[in-house]
């Protein structure tokens, strides 16, 4: 059975976990109830490894989503500066680019524009763990430190412990502080319900 959301991250993974997704799955279970077991059959990470990647892989939406839904989340400032540097093929974007015409930007780029949906992280991965140090500045205040680092196993660390069941009330904060990643935890959530 192919998953009914397939969401495509620029961002990597360590190890045989992708913490991002787990999270966001668990942020789809706070928002729908649903099961985590169920979600995780149902709505599938892909992550890519850098924007680049992203933005081909994004030319062949129908092949990857199949006869599902294509969400992609990818850091905002990592967006603008391809999309402003090189253009990827089309006009290049100004510095000051809005989001609504940098995810447009990633959509034309589907073949299938209408059924992607991009979400932004702001301003990227470090803005997120940002979040998480903002709503609770006691949690692994070391790993916190080394994730800020860019350091992809402490990051990693963080992001699991957020995502554990105790922690809704963090989990919720961050969405408060980032509105891309509650965007498509709201969107996947809609979609797995309809």
């Amino acid at each position: 059975m192919s998953p009914e959301v397939v969401v495509l991250y620029e961002d990597q993974r360590r190890g045989r976990d992708f913490w991002l997704h787990e999270l966001l799955l668990q942020m789809v279970a706070d928002t729908n109830g649903a099961e985590l077991w169920r979600l995780q059959t149902r709505c599938l990470g892909v992550p890519l490894k850098g924007v680049s990647k992203l933005l081909e892989s994004v030319r062949e939406a129908s092949k990857i989503a199949r006869a599902g839904r294509l969400m992609v989340l990818v850091d905002r400032d990592q967006l603008r500066q391809a999309l402003y540097e090189t253009g990827r093929g089309e006009p290049k974007l100004p510095p000051d680019v809005d989001d609504l015409t940098l995810t447009e930007a990633v959509r034309r780029r589907a073949d299938i524009p209408e059924t992607v949906q991009v979400f932004l992280s702001y301003p990227n991965m470090e803005g997120l763990i940002r979040a998480i140090q903002g709503c609770d500045p006691s949690l692994l205040p070391e790993e916190v430190r080394r994730a800020l680092q860019k350091e992809l196993a402490s990051r990693e660390l963080v992001l699991a412990e957020v995502k554990k069941a105790r922690n809704r009330d963090l989990r919720d904060c961050v969405r408060r502080h980032q509105p891309g990643l509650h965007g498509l935890a709201l969107a996947v959530a809609q979609a797995l319900t309809t």
